[in-house]
């Protein structure tokens, strides 16, 4: 934790959070700055694969000539496969099978699956093996990761992307940073409404090219908080004072949490101000990151879980997640097989494949469309 504010305005505090960022409100960019103390820098943004490439696909009947050859094909395109097996099936397999092997089934086993697919011919195994796996969840979430804090190797890019943003550019006396240590990273500080502030934040570098993340559903972040309520912001547009995008998520003292916040649930603000004609966000172009405590909530509104003084949230890791609208199940057999099992599960998320009318490429092929075509039918959510 940082000590007390002396309650004095801290000029070097302002110069090197000019210098880090280059720009700062009413007075605009300000590189030359960054360029006399050589710390000029540009972050770049990762590709990132869409839901379906970045979850695993489960297989089951990998013995099977169509576990085999959906397997291969898979594999050849890059996803991760994980291979269903009764214990007394393994002697049965061929050897050079790419992925991992689980024998007991769980809703835990199915973190971050998007897909099954059933290659067994036989009618009962078909029946049984929709039946159990529907059970078990209607949905599989699936993550991949932004910013992972959990590796002490993530602090040297750590401190080349993140920077404090306080309450200081507008003569306030607040301080907090980022610092990473024990699986984590730790934004704490001090946050004091003296000289009119009550604010203080971790922003990253605005990242150029920005992150596309319109095949997503929102971020995801694992957390331990103080009992506070924080904000998260995002920006679609480069520039220090373009829309913010925000959304608020409470905190309970020395508990580990998931928070989630879909892009739709994002309100446009710009200085804690709603703006009411902005335009949705836009998660094709994600600029800038930040995370910020407050005394202001949205419109002069005050944060009803805010206490001046010292603050921790250790942030363990910043993911993006979608979930189908159902967990999708692939059936591939004879289609007068399939149509006489009766199945008991939502329809959206069963799916018969036609094996004695079709080739492996074809039906995955059919598969893959009709997999993210599901991560695609997602609810719009209005903030409050």
């Amino acid at each position: 934790m940082a000590p007390q504010s002396s309650g004095q305005w801290n000029l070097t505090q302002f110069i090197e959070t000019l210098n880090f960022f280059g720009e700062i409100p009413l007075l605009g960019n300000i590189r030359w700055l960054q360029q006399m103390f050589d710390s000029f820098a540009i972050v770049s943004a990762a590709s990132f694969p869409d839901p379906v490439k970045a979850g695993k696909i489960l297989i089951v009947g990998a013995a099977t000539f169509w576990g085999q050859s959906i397997a291969k094909i898979l594999h050849q395109q890059g996803y991760t496969l994980t291979f269903w097996l009764e214990s007394s099936s393994q002697q049965n397999l061929p050897e050079y099978l790419p992925g991992e092997f689980v024998t007991e089934l769980s809703p835990e086993m199915l973190n971050g699956v998007s897909a099954i697919f059933i290659c067994d011919t036989d009618l009962d195994s078909i029946e049984q093996w929709t039946q159990r796996f529907s059970s078990l969840a209607s949905s599989a979430e699936v993550t991949y990761p932004l910013f992972d804090f959990r590796q002490p190797s993530a602090e040297m890019k750590m401190k080349s992307i993140w920077g404090a943003l306080d309450d200081v550019v507008m003569g306030g006396v607040s301080s907090g940073g980022l610092t990473q240590g024990n699986g984590a990273a730790a934004f704490s500080g001090n946050v004091s409404t003296a000289n009119s502030g009550g604010f203080s934040s971790v922003r990253t570098r605005d990242f150029d090219p920005p992150f596309d993340l319109k095949d997503w559903q929102g971020i995801c972040l694992t957390l331990q908080g103080d009992g506070q309520r924080y904000k998260f912001i995002l920006r679609d547009r480069q520039g220090w004072d373009s829309v913010a995008y925000c959304r608020s998520f409470d905190t309970v003292s020395q508990q580990e949490t998931t928070v989630h916040i879909p892009f739709a649930s994002l309100r446009p603000t710009f200085r804690a101000k709603t703006v009411n004609d902005a335009a949705p966000f836009d998660p094709s172009r994600v600029y800038s990151f930040q995370i910020m405590l407050s005394k202001f909530e949205y419109d002069r509104a005050l944060n009803p879980h805010f206490e001046a003084g010292s603050f921790e949230l250790k942030i363990k890791n910043i993911d993006v997640y979608a979930s189908p609208k159902a967990l999708n199940i692939f059936n591939l057999g004879p289609q007068p097989h399939l149509q006489s099992v009766q199945f008991d599960i939502e329809p959206a998320a069963l799916h018969h494949v036609n094996t004695s009318e079709t080739t492996p490429e074809a039906a995955i092929t059919i598969c893959l469309q009709q997999m993210k075509a599901s991560f695609h039918l997602l609810e719009q959510i209005v903030f409050d």
